[in-house]
């Protein structure tokens, strides 16, 4: 047959047992492997460590070894410079309740959670006897309705106030010292109020 004068039979693929036709770019490498000058896939590159093994030159420290400075747990805080080291009787988890006294002191201090925190169980329960006195006084007075009953009871208001402001102010206090001012005041000096 012919094709409006065409002559030339029309190819369809290339014939069986032919290589099959390359569509790569003339002058570079075929798909799947590697630019010239860079090794095949699977093998390290020249200058860099295999997978899994350390650089070359590097050396596992021996036993007993500590890593330098503080900040891994590692005993008590370092002083600041100029100022004395901490005393050795100090427990060396003293500066962890920094966050939960100043958080306790700041959220329910009227009761003295925060004093129980450091340790300092007398102040805890003053705080949280006048606090808990003083409000049992304020809802009696209240349910009584009486006038001169509410007045004589009013004073004892000013209790939970006092200590809700006392246990907000250590709390901020507490938040906001440094990690050796805190364990030097409260923990070595035993600082019990403010």
């Amino acid at each position: 047959m012919s094709d409006g004068g065409n002559s030339e039979e029309q190819q369809t693929g290339p014939a069986p047992g032919d290589p099959p036709p390359s569509y790569a770019t003339p002058g570079y490498p075929p798909p799947g492997y590697p630019p010239p000058g860079y090794p095949p896939p699977g093998y390290p590159q020249p200058g860099y460590p295999q997978p899994g093994y350390p650089p070359p030159g590097y050396q596992q420290p021996g036993p007993g070894y500590l890593p330098q400075g503080y900040g891994y747990g590692y005993g008590p805080p370092p002083p600041p410079p100029g100022f004395p080291p901490i005393p050795a009787g100090v427990d060396p988890t003293f500066k962890d309740k920094k966050l939960a006294a100043g958080l306790c002191g700041v959220l329910i201090g009227q009761f003295g959670v925060h004093k129980f925190v450091l340790g300092y169980r007398n102040e805890g329960v003053i705080m949280a006897v006048c606090a808990g006195v003083g409000w049992l006084l304020f809802f009696l007075g209240s349910l009584l309705s009486v006038v001169i009953v509410g007045l004589f009871l009013l004073p004892f208001v000013v209790l939970p106030i006092a200590t809700s402001i006392i246990g907000l102010i250590e709390g901020i206090l507490y938040l906001t010292k440094s990690d050796y001012d805190f364990v030097m005041t409260y923990g070595v000096n035993r600082k019990a109020w403010f």
